[in-house]
């Protein structure tokens, strides 16, 4: 009797494997055909895998459902597709699900539900759903309204070069939300959202140095650099002055 139930496990680990791999080369022939702009092909083939609970073909199928690629436009079937992969702890479609519910796309709109999922993925360090999270918390919506939460969680985004974080947080310390109002700390973050881009960011830097002193821009600047170099340094990568 033993030997049956070994031999058992035995065909269930091969058959396990089986799986497992042909899911494997199904997912990678919709890498290439998504990456050759074959949407139809990597559709297909993403089914094949998301079908055998593959979470990351889940999460394209979601993507592309989403963006109508190589398939009709379906939010409803999108937000199915991001919850299945997000139930088991996929990061991109955690943060992407919340977006569906933040927005009101295949899912009615729920703020609460935002949060959550949102927070699921912030707490795996991804740097989207951490500023997303922020601005939950920065304007009151499925949280209650935290100008500390919102600093905390736009740091965190920022610190991972997150252009749109650093220029929240810079929005924080110049209307003195979460901090004390600091003008020179405040032009520190809109000048690394500025330096990655950021139109709004490149406005306010320059509105805001209308109002403060050479010395408190230099200051500002020094910082920024400084900021820059950890940032690069925790990365493996170097920062031109």
């Amino acid at each position: 009797m033993i030997k049956i139930n070994f031999l058992k496990l035995i065909i269930c680990l091969l058959t396990i494997f089986w799986v497992n791999t042909q899911s494997l080369a199904d997912f990678n022939r919709g890498a290439e055909a998504y990456k050759k702009g074959d949407y139809s092909t990597a559709f297909k083939e993403f089914l094949v895998s998301a079908n055998n609970d593959d979470a990351d073909a889940q999460f394209n199928l979601g993507y592309m459902y989403e963006d109508g690629l190589g398939v009709s436009q379906n939010y409803k079937q999108a937000a199915e597709l991001y919850r299945k992969a997000a139930e088991r702890g996929h990061v991109e479609a955690q943060s992407n699900l919340a977006g569906m519910y933040q927005n009101g796309l295949g899912v009615v709109h729920d703020s609460k539900q935002a949060a959550k999922w949102y927070m699921k993925a912030a707490k795996q360090g991804y740097a989207v759903a951490q500023y997303n999270i922020g601005v939950l918390h920065d304007n009151g919506q499925g949280v209650s309204q935290d100008y500390k939460q919102a600093a905390m969680w736009y740091q965190k985004a920022a610190e991972q070069g997150y252009e749109q974080a650093q220029y929240y947080l810079g929005t924080l310390h110049q209307y003195g939300l979460g901090f004390d109002q600091d003008n020179i700390k405040a032009l520190l973050y809109f000048n690394l959202s500025a330096s990655n881009g950021l139109e709004i960011a490149i406005k306010d830097q320059q509105s805001i140095m209308k109002k403060m002193t050479i010395i408190q821009i230099l200051k500002a600047k020094a910082m920024a650099i400084g900021y820059k170099q950890r940032l690069a340094s925790s990365q493996g990568l170097f920062v031109k002055r």
